[in-house]
């Protein structure tokens, strides 16, 4: 029997650090989706909500005891957690809603505590995903200063397999409404199947791939096991998943596959081809490439043509357009809107400059590093200041701008209160960021600040970005794309608000 337990805490009471995060609700909405479309687990327990230590501590007990009880046999345990992390005295510590830094023990569970509580069902697999700043814990038994190792030997858990989202001097980074790492972890579980299976190996491997570039944040990868586990068989309901996920990406990345198979079967008989024939199996590879580009005039004119309909747009709701105006401003650059740090962030960890024609500008800053306790503890706090290792010089961005210009980047809609003094604005940002084949969309949308005496600005530091990559062809053929569902969804948002009024 396969069992799991997936764990979001987005509400912290009295945490300094923000008292809500929306990535892990999101993160776990997700790996809950993803386990179920698998059909290996006969149970999930699912916590998103009454998460004070207290609740999620009994009800992880209540469902580990009711299988010891029944004594079945369990082949795997998945255990799941998203939210704040922390890491002191050797020992990791995942918070709950109600943490307290005074009540450490008792307002988190601890790492050690979640192996006690599963240990008792004596699995034969267990699997630890967290994704948490600091969570790189090891909880080894012998010196080795590599990254991951064996996990010391306890008697009732045979095979573990643990993955963490960060070292344990390293915090974890978020894209929009969703964690990097569990986006990670879903998209290879999605799409690394060898011969008709997932290995926990292969979304390892994907993931370390993904983080390769990236100096802030590098997964944490402990295992002790053959390698040869077996995450899923892949199934109807996960490529069914597979395109509800990335609906606009699936048939691209589909045909990237095929191309790539294709070339590879051209290294493989090169060498037994005459030159005719590889001639002719390179020339259909490049014909499928060549067919992605659209003439620059086609795609100017067709966001020239987006921009008249826009200008024209009215708002279909009576609600909406009783109390408020839409406005549409085209003057911003992307450069105007990087003062956004998680988009710049996005920017950076994706590596856009390699995959759109964008310039991400860095600068070289001098920051604290932390130490891990692990190395403290091992060498001493001296040792470190004596040899300057608290300080390290990092690549930062600061900005980014385009390096081929579009009619327009941006797209800023405003929708202003009609004469209505204690109405709030609203407002919402389509960016483009592009490539000659390629587009990447960015969407926010959300409800303006008041800076000073009866003016509202946007919050930059605030905003949590969406985003669709599309190919060109698909927005010349379908140009709605850009807009439509996006402004649906904002005047949706309005109305909400309006209505939560009466």
């Amino acid at each position: 029997m396969n069992i799991a337990i997936v764990i979001g805490i987005s509400n912290y009471f009295n945490y300094s650090e923000g008292q809500e995060i929306i990535a892990p609700q999101k993160d776990a909405s997700r790996i809950d989706k993803l386990l179920k479309a698998t059909q290996k687990y006969q149970n999930i327990l699912y916590i998103t909500e009454n998460t004070t230590a207290t609740s999620v501590k009994d009800q992880i007990r209540s469902f580990l005891q009711s299988y010891d009880k029944q004594e079945i046999e369990i082949e795997e345990v998945f255990y799941y957690f998203s939210g704040h992390g922390i890491l002191e005295d050797q020992e990791f510590y995942m918070l709950c809603s109600d943490y307290d830094k005074s009540k450490k023990n008792t307002t988190t569970l601890q790492n050690s505590e979640i192996d006690s509580f599963i240990r008792v069902l004596e699995p034969k697999l267990t699997v630890k995903i967290i994704d948490a700043c600091f969570s790189g814990y090891r909880y080894l038994k012998d010196n080795s200063f590599g990254y991951g190792g064996n996990i010391s030997s306890e008697k009732t858990l045979k095979n573990v397999i643990f993955m963490a989202s960060s070292h344990d001097d390293q915090q974890s980074q978020m894209m929009g409404e969703d964690s990097f790492f569990t986006a990670k972890f879903i998209e290879g579980a999605l799409s690394v199947k060898i011969g008709g299976k997932v290995l926990y190996r292969d979304i390892q491997g994907f993931i370390a791939d993904e983080f390769r570039s990236m100096i802030t944040q590098r997964p944490f990868f402990t295992t002790q096991n053959t390698g040869t586990e077996v995450f899923t068989e892949y199934t109807e309901a996960m490529q069914a998943l597979r395109e509800e996920f990335y609906p606009e990406t699936i048939g691209e990345i589909e045909n990237e596959d095929l191309l790539q198979q294709e070339k590879d079967g051209i290294l493989g008989e090169a060498k037994s081809l005459d030159d005719k024939v590889l001639v002719d199996k390179i020339d259909k590879i490049l014909a499928k490439q060549d067919a992605l580009f659209v003439e620059e005039g086609v795609i100017n004119t067709t966001l020239e043509d987006i921009k008249k309909t826009l200008l024209n747009y009215k708002i279909s709701d009576q609600i909406v357009d009783t109390f408020y105006q839409i406005n549409f401003s085209w003057d911003k650059k992307l450069s105007d809107i990087a003062k956004s740090p998680k988009l710049l962030r996005m920017a950076d960890i994706e590596n856009w400059s390699d995959k759109y024609l964008i310039k991400v500008d860095r600068k070289t800053e001098t920051v604290q590093q932390p130490v891990s306790n692990f190395s403290r503890q091992l060498l001493g706090f001296a040792f470190f200041e004596s040899m300057g290792m608290g300080e390290v010089e990092k690549q930062k961005p600061y900005s980014l701008r385009a390096s081929h210009s579009l009619p327009y980047d941006v797209v800023l809609i405003e929708f202003q209160p009609n004469n209505k003094l204690s109405l709030s604005p609203f407002f919402g940002i389509i960016a483009l960021v592009h490539s000659e084949t390629q587009i990447l969309i960015l969407f926010h949308k959300g409800i303006m600040i008041k800076d000073a005496w009866r003016h509202f600005t946007i919050d930059w530091d605030s905003l949590n970005w969406n985003k669709q990559n599309y190919r060109w062809k698909d927005i010349i053929q379908n140009p709605t794309i850009l807009w439509e569902k996006f402004l649906n969804e904002t005047i949706q948002e309005i109305r909400e608000y309006l209505v939560e009024l009466t």
